[in-house]
């Protein structure tokens, strides 16, 4: 799981632990990588990787790459800033830049995708959720589904979104019967 929130202790990262929670119970392992924690540079530009298919930069993204390439479930999470994904997702995205000239993303990996805010207009968060899409589609990532929240401002808002949540419980389910239809 990828957040991009900045706030460590926001409604993102507490979304995502109450995902983590519903997957371990069916018997998932999961890690949660905070990309606020990360030290990942700016894509450059460059096209080194249209050559090289590898960045030439070394930094968290090395590690990160590695966890896209042996996991079978991808979650990535973002709160909507400005009706966007945040500054930090954004680099990520931009890193996985040679995963496009590089089949190195091993078939049969399923995503979800994530997304949160404050405002009430659902279509900002279908915007992000339709970037993390198209960034699955870039990696041979099947997507098998969405959770979105409105109208959370604070991690105390969540309070008022219980019933949302048992949307969770059920993508659990979702991820176990399309692994098992992979495998």
């Amino acid at each position: 799981m990828i957040s991009g929130s900045p706030n460590v202790e926001g409604s993102t990262n507490k979304v995502l632990k109450l995902l983590e929670k519903e997957l371990e119970q069916i018997g998932f392992e999961t890690e949660i990588e905070i990309l606020d924690r990360c030290k990942i540079g700016f894509c450059k530009g460059c096209k080194k990787c249209e050559v090289d298919l590898k960045c030439n930069q070394r930094d968290d993204m090395d590690r990160i790459i590695e966890n896209i390439k042996t996991t079978d479930l991808l979650v990535l999470a973002s709160p909507s800033y400005w009706g966007d994904i945040t500054a930090q997702m954004k680099v990520f995205i931009d890193r996985c830049t040679p995963f496009c000239y590089n089949e190195t993303v091993p078939d049969g990996k399923i995503g979800i995708s994530v997304s949160i805010r404050a405002g009430i207009r659902e279509s900002e968060n279908i915007h992000l959720l339709e970037c993390f899409e198209h960034y699955f589609g870039h990696l041979k990532i099947k997507p098998v589904g969405r959770f979105s929240l409105t109208q959370v401002n604070k991690p105390i808002d969540l309070e008022n979104k219980k019933e949302e949540f048992k949307k969770l419980k059920d993508l659990a389910i979702v991820v176990k019967n399309e692994l098992e239809i992979i495998r």
